[in-house]
């Protein structure tokens, strides 16, 4: 459901919602951040409970102004995002496609043209199009896990021009460098 009842955010949005439209009563900040490498963080202390960070990571949602928060019933809680706000954890090389398993626990099918390499060497994707505050044809990007990208290493090989690509079902799909244009 989405919209408001009796001029309470509703729990499950559907559409992207702006901060301007939630009343000041419902809006937290400064109690969480999630960082890639360590997860999840309450108040600067790390959350170890995996089902408490699956929840955290299942809520969260972008704002119409870029901003991440955890849908939490009407209230909204400001996150602190330190790079990417999904993890791809495993990857399974399925016949048809390549199925991410992202760190909230659902499922996504990699685009094997929105596949992005930091020039750290961190490799990273965009998932979940139109959902969790995406707009349709949008979506966020996510880091790969070391794990993840382990179980896809023998599909990427050096291209013409230096750089890498990803050999997938007959065809080669260069890999971008990751820039600002992709945060």
């Amino acid at each position: 459901m989405s919209g408001k009842q009796n001029g309470i955010p509703t729990f499950h949005p559907t559409e992207t919602e702006s901060l301007h439209s939630i009343p000041t009563r419902f809006l937290v900040d400064g109690l969480l951040s999630f960082r890639t490498e360590g997860g999840w963080f309450f108040r600067g202390e790390k959350i170890d409970h995996k089902g408490t960070q699956r929840f955290l990571s299942a809520q969260l949602q972008r704002n119409e102004e870029g901003q991440y928060w955890v849908v939490n019933g009407p209230q909204r809680v400001l996150v602190e995002i330190e790079d990417v706000p999904f993890l791809i954890m495993s990857i399974d090389c399925q016949q048809e496609a390549l199925v991410l398993l992202l760190n909230d626990g659902t499922e996504d099918i990699l685009d094997p043209e929105r596949f992005f390499l930091a020039e750290d060497g961190v490799m990273y994707a965009e998932v979940k199009s139109g959902k969790a505050g995406a707009k349709e044809g949008e979506g966020h990007l996510a880091m790969l896990s070391r794990q993840a990208v382990f179980q896809i290493s023998d599909l990427f090989e050096e291209g013409e021009d230096g750089g890498f690509v990803l050999q997938w079902k007959g065809e080669r799909f260069p890999i971008k460098p990751r820039t600002a244009s992709v945060e």
